[in-house]
């Protein structure tokens, strides 16, 4: 999968380094990831199940729910866009 580079958004200068892989199991879905992530000081690890991320969604957020889920694929999976 890869790693991420994202800029600081807390006014301090830096990056967060995000880390993300495919958890190691037979049935595990495409969103099914591990991410380890650090700004330079703490680490930070989590794991993402692909049934689980509606509910990171805001309920005000404009998108469907299969929308989300093409959202993440292109941030986390560094993915290509579908323009449907």
């Amino acid at each position: 999968m890869g790693l991420l580079r994202i800029p600081r958004q807390d006014g301090q200068e830096g990056f967060v380094l995000v880390h993300i892989a495919p958890l190691a199991q037979k049935a595990a879905a495409t969103l099914d990831v591990k991410i380890l992530a650090t700004e330079g000081s703490a680490p930070f690890a989590l794991t993402l199940k692909q049934n689980q991320i509606q509910k990171l969604k805001s309920k005000k957020a404009p998108c469907t729910d299969s929308e989300w889920e093409a959202i993440l694929e292109v941030i986390l999976l560094q993915q290509e866009s579908d323009p449907e």
